[in-house]
């Protein structure tokens, strides 16, 4: 079932938000170590929260809205979906755990590559999804979070090349919840066969977390599962490359054109659709690898120290962790959620206003 089966009015709307705010606590049976409140100002949104002894506190920041005004069922929906994942973080996701994480504060051997942190939100949301609904927390979710992956889906992640290391954490995003939503199979499907195999076993171990574990294993296994596939895509990175068919002869043996391609997408078995995502208006980022500089294949793709740009997803508000906890305070250059698009890109900050460019 939906939420909202026909438009409605803002004002009903953000009174609904709340007592669904006031729900999802009660249903844990958490009430005195809860506190969550929901503010509609600005125009961007966005999840903070943490531990204080033994409360949590969070804050769930949505765009201000018009209160004579009407929102659409679809729109409401989405929104809704938004709200209920990150009430789930406040619950499942421990913002201490995660904090160091991403500082490499004793968690990992140093800070995590923005690759590393996105993995680790992929793996840490589909986890909180299946727990809450693993759960019962809120049935309704099987539809509005579906609802929620899918507006992700068409409004970019769509018809990108999943074998890009900086679309790869999306991949894993959409194929770790296992929705089947419309153009899942689609990017799946053109997944490299051994990057597939990683995220069957990440999948696998991702379902196998007891949901009623503590946040703080929760989140350390989530970790975990991340380092685990950021490991196996290091050694794929390494493998030699595949042979070429036995009726072609390798190419450049006879152009003396041989050796690394840096377009290559950083591995072995790159699904060869880079010219349909051109097509698509989704071109893979450009290596700036010297020309002349050797290294192995895809060998500065999955480094640790790799500061580049990270892949163009994040319904969390941000890539730095689950529910934006890396939010606050916001700057320009965030990836948030904003009212038209799921995913914008602050440009300006005024006071607590800031403009947003979708992307």
């Amino acid at each position: 079932m939906s939420y909202f089966n026909s438009p409605v009015r803002v004002g009903v709307f953000m009174s609904a938000i709340r007592g669904l705010v006031e729900r999802l606590i009660r249903v844990t049976g958490r009430r005195e170590q809860l506190r969550i409140q929901v503010v509609f100002t600005g125009t961007v949104a966005c999840a903070v929260w943490n531990a204080y002894g033994g409360m949590t506190v969070g804050t769930i920041k949505l765009p201000a809205l018009r209160e004579t005004g009407v929102i659409d069922r679809h729109k409401a929906n989405v929104w809704v979906g938004y709200v209920i994942h990150e009430v789930w973080h406040i619950i499942f996701t421990s913002s201490h755990v995660w904090q160091r994480f991403c500082t490499g504060d004793g968690i990992v051997a140093r800070r995590p590559s923005p690759m590393l942190r996105l993995l680790a939100n992929a793996v840490e949301d589909a986890r909180i999804e299946r727990s809450g609904l693993e759960l019962g927390y809120a049935e309704g979710f099987r539809v509005v979070g579906k609802d929620l992956l899918q507006h992700l889906m068409f409004t970019g992640g769509m018809n990108v090349n999943p074998n890009d290391p900086k679309q790869i954490p999306w991949a894993f995003a959409v194929g770790l919840r296992g929705y089947g939503v419309r153009g899942e199979r689609r990017l799946l499907s053109a997944l490299d066969p051994h990057v597939a195999s990683i995220m069957g076993i990440a999948k696998a171990q991702c379902d196998a977390i007891d949901a009623r574990i503590s946040p703080m294993e929760g989140t350390h296994a989530t970790i975990a599962i991340a380092e685990w596939v950021m490991s196996e895509l290091k050694k794929l990175a390494k493998l030699p490359p595949p042979p070429p068919p036995e009726d072609e002869p390798p190419e450049g043996d006879d152009e003396g054109e041989g050796g690394d391609n840096p377009d290559d997408g950083g591995y072995p078995g790159r699904n060869p659709g880079r010219d349909k995502g051109e097509d698509d208006g989704e071109r893979p980022p450009e290596d700036d690898t010297d020309a002349d500089e050797e290294r192995e294949p895809g060998e500065a793709d999955f480094e640790d120290g790799d500061d580049g740009e990270p892949g163009e997803w994040g319904e969390d508000g941000g890539d730095d962790g689950p529910g934006g906890t890396e939010q606050a305070p916001l700057k320009v250059g965030d990836k948030v959620i904003c009212p038209d698009k799921v995913v914008g890109r602050i440009t300006a900050i005024e006071g607590d206003d800031a403009t947003v460019e979708p992307l």
